[in-house]
C-alpha cells in the first residue's frame, strides 16, 4: 500500500509539473491577446479622434503628400501611433502563434492523468485556472477579430463609396 501511495505521489507531482507549465503558457498567452486587443482598440480610437478633429474631406485633401503628414502634427501622430500599435499587435500575434497546440497539450494531459486531477483539489484548480487563462485568451482573440472584420468592413464600405 506504501508502494501506490508513493506511485501516486510521483504522478501527482509530475502533473503538478505540467500543469504549472502549461498554466504558465496559457498566462502568456492571455496576455498576448490583451495586447492585441489593446492595440486594435487604440488604432480605433486613434483613428476616430483624428477624424472628430479634422472632418474626412480635410483629411484626405491633405494626406496627398507624405510632406503634408509630416506638417500636420494631429495626422502625424495619429499615423505614428497606428503604426506602433499596429505593430505591436502584430509581434504579439506572431508571439501567440506559439501557443496554438496549448490546449491540445492540456487535453491529452487530461486524457490520460482524469484520475489523479480529480483526486487531488490542487490539480484540479490548477486544470481550473487553466481552463479560465485560455477562455480568458479566447474572449481577447475573438473581440479582436471583430474590431479587426469591423475594420476592413469600414475600409471595404469607404472604398465602395
Amino acid at each position: 500500500m506504501l508502494i501506490r501511495e508513493g506511485y501516486i505521489t510521483t504522478n501527482q507531482i509530475n502533473v503538478q509539473e505540467q500543469l504549472l507549465s502549461l498554466e504558465q503558457q496559457a498566462n502568456r498567452h492571455r496576455r498576448l491577446n490583451l495586447i492585441q486587443l489593446i492595440c486594435m482598440l487604440l488604432i480605433v480610437i486613434t483613428v476616430v479622434a483624428v477624424l472628430i478633429i479634422q472632418t474626412p474631406t480635410a483629411l484626405i485633401k491633405s494626406v496627398t503628400v507624405t510632406h503634408d503628414i509630416m506638417s500636420d502634427p494631429v495626422i502625424f501622430s495619429g499615423t505614428v501611433i497606428i503604426l506602433i500599435a499596429f505593430l505591436t499587435s502584430w509581434l504579439a500575434w506572431m508571439q501567440d502563434l506559439k501557443f496554438n497546440a496549448v490546449n491540445q497539450t492540456f487535453q491529452q494531459l487530461i486524457d490520460d492523468y482524469q484520475a489523479v486531477i480529480n483526486t487531488s483539489l490542487p490539480l484540479t484548480a490548477l486544470a481550473n485556472d487553466f481552463q479560465k487563462k485560455v477562455h480568458d485568451a479566447t474572449q481577447f482573440n475573438m473581440v479582436n477579430l471583430t474590431i479587426v472584420f469591423g475594420i476592413m468592413g469600414g475600409l471595404l464600405l469607404c472604398a465602395v463609396v
